[in-house]
């Protein structure tokens, strides 16, 4: 389960790059937004794949599965958005909304409702419909694809879903990927191609059309399916990195706090005239600056409840 983390902190990063994008003709920085895709595709592969790993192997995981997602939902959210909030207040910017309970939805990343979404979904199938979940979840993300792109909900919630369904499908045959002789550069190939081809594809047609859905799914699930192959051989001196451990923590903190300061910094960059390099490189220093401190400031906190709660059972 380690071994597919590598990437995680460096993705992240990628993501935070990739939405400075309009504060400069950069080629460098389209490129990156261009990346994202697949970033985003990887991530939820690695929840597909850990949610799979999770109810095959912790005893009792399902038990008050929802009650701790709920939970785990407003522990990551609630702190941005107070966050936002502050930083609005002494910068004085203007709220997205005055109402406080639309503020506060607004101020979550698309990304945590669409992985919620994923995790309900799969709680309901492992309950009702264990025997069909990597099919079911397939059919959920191709119904995605073809339908969504009809509505006006954003391409970003369609874009990447396959991710989630390689990661399930990957859990369940992933021996069978590892079966294949690491010399032989073949299947590389073939997956390095379909993407391209699917990229070329995707990129063709309009953002909400369902070619560019299906195209965009096929990178991402290529790109994941590829990275996979390249790191199932990693070895343990880059696993047991405890500096890459440490960045890989921090990577999720990074994801979701990367809104509230990009508008901060945007704002700050619309009166100063920061170059938009600069202001790049300042909102992923900071972005990983904040993820650290909320990790400190969670880790501290779990540790004075366990604390109080072995005391009192003593």
């Amino acid at each position: 389960m380690q071994v597919i983390n590598i990437f995680r902190f460096f993705l992240s990063i990628l993501i935070v790059i990739g939405h400075t994008r309009y504060m400069g003709d950069s080629l460098f920085l389209q490129i990156i937004a261009k990346i994202m895709l697949v970033s985003v595709g990887y991530f939820f592969f690695l929840s597909g794949y850990g949610l799979s790993y999770s109810f095959a192997n912790k005893p009792l995981y399902d038990d008050k599965f929802l009650i701790n997602k709920a939970l785990s939902f407003i522990s990551l959210t609630l702190p941005v958005y107070i966050f936002q909030a502050l930083i609005f207040f002494f910068l004085d910017i203007k709220p997205l909304s005055t109402e406080p309970i639309l503020d506060y939805l607004y101020s979550i990343n698309w990304y945590l409702l669409e992985l919620y979404f994923f995790y309900i979904l799969f709680f309901i199938l492992f309950k009702f419909y264990f025997k069909q979940i990597e099919l079911l979840t397939w059919i959920t993300c191709f119904s995605m694809i073809i339908f969504l792109p009809l509505t006006d909900i954003p391409p970003q919630y369609y874009f990447s879903c396959c991710g989630f369904a390689l990661g399930v499908s990957i859990y369940k045959h992933g021996d069978k990927l590892l079966s294949i002789r690491d010399d032989s550069i073949i299947p590389y190939i073939l997956v390095l191609v379909s993407g391209l081809l699917a990229s070329m594809v995707g990129l063709s047609f309009p953002q909400r059309s369902i070619i560019a859905a299906i195209g965009k799914n096929i990178v991402v699930v290529s790109f994941c399916l590829f990275l996979f192959m390249v790191i199932r051989n990693n070895n343990d001196t880059v696993i047991n990195s405890k500096l890459l451990f440490y960045l890989n923590s921090i990577s999720s903190g990074i994801y979701i706090y990367q809104f509230p300061i990009i508008k901060a910094l945007r704002n700050y960059w619309d009166i100063h005239g920061i170059k938009y390099s600069f202001f790049s490189i300042t909102v992923v220093v900071a972005t990983a600056i904040v993820a650290s401190v909320d990790r400190v400031v969670k880790i501290g906190i779990i540790t004075i409840y366990e604390k109080r709660y072995k005391t009192n059972i003593d």
